[in-house]
């Protein structure tokens, strides 16, 4: 069993080095990050994920409105997305690099945040998407989806 401490190495061959973020800085405030690092897979049971198209619900400002879900400043928001595996940990067997994939992630994990290039999530939350569902139409059935069940 690997330890969360422990860093997964990978190099995807077309993947930057940083990313350039949509960051909260503070409350209500946004801000691009020029420079911040890709982030790392910290487990063997973890994906990286280059982002094609994210989710946009109204958690989202309004955790940025009403500073709830923002563990800290600076912090990534954006909870689903739906893209492109770039990279796999070794405890990962359903997914491959280069497949479509669907993701809604955790809050309280700055690397997951969907505003950026690249997420890194457990491979747990990670579905993979059949061929015929566009990438376009896949990034938002997570929180529009629990949200319904909830009223129901």
């Amino acid at each position: 069993m690997s330890s969360a401490s422990t860093t997964v190495s990978f190099s995807p061959s077309n993947a930057p080095r940083y990313l350039k973020p949509l960051l909260v800085v503070s409350k209500g405030i946004y801000a691009i990050e020029p420079a911040h690092p890709v982030p790392a897979l910290l487990s063997n049971d973890e994906v990286l994920i280059k982002t094609h198209t994210v989710g946009l619900n109204p958690i989202i400002w309004k955790s940025v409105a009403y500073n709830f879900c923002l563990p800290e400043y600076p912090w990534i928001t954006g909870r689903e997305l739906a893209g492109t595996v770039a990279a796999v940990g070794s405890a990962i067997t359903n997914l491959a690099v280069r497949d479509h994939v669907w993701t809604s992630t955790r809050y309280k994990d700055a690397r997951a945040g969907c505003f950026q290039e690249y997420v890194a999530v457990r491979g747990h939350a990670v579905m993979p998407l059949p061929q015929h569902i566009p990438l376009e139409s896949a990034n938002c059935p997570g929180v529009a989806g629990l949200t319904a069940a909830m009223n129901l």
